[in-house]
């Protein structure tokens, strides 16, 4: 009776993380969450820079995407323009759907596609690793 109880909360979780779960994709320029369009991107500088827009085309966030020959020194600058509050990251945010999918996720834009100001912050602090600060130039 145990196995069935603790099988049965383990399905009803797995359930409920799905239920949860939002289907991003990008999609020729376009963010669709559940197969509705909710912001627009573009890609530049051989895919390294991704500009985020609302439908409006007001350039809301935008990424510059370092990339390093040692991948473990590649790094991205996300910048909330309306804000003016950027920051540095080295974490999976690099990779535009995961940021994109972060962002959704912790709701700093909303389904709606527009900016939540004050998770922005709380989003720049939570991630920000000082990149430049901590890095050294060595010069020959």
């Amino acid at each position: 009776m145990t196995k069935i109880k603790l099988l049965f909360t383990a399905l009803l979780i797995i359930t409920s993380y799905n239920l949860n779960a939002q289907k991003v994709k990008l999609k020729k320029g376009k963010v669709l969450l559940e197969k509705v369009e909710i912001l627009k991107y573009e890609k530049t500088h051989a895919g390294n820079n991704l500009s985020i827009y609302n439908l409006d085309d007001d350039e809301l966030i935008f990424v510059k995407r370092n990339v390093s020959q040692n991948p473990k020194n590649t790094y991205a600058t996300i910048t909330f323009l309306e804000m003016n509050l950027s920051f540095e990251t080295s974490s999976d945010l690099t990779f535009f759907k995961r940021l994109i999918n972060r962002l959704l996720k912790d709701k700093v834009i909303t389904d709606l596609g527009i900016i939540d100001k004050e998770k922005a912050k709380r989003f720049a602090k939570k991630y920000d690793e000082n990149i430049t600060d901590r890095t050294i130039l060595i010069r020959n």
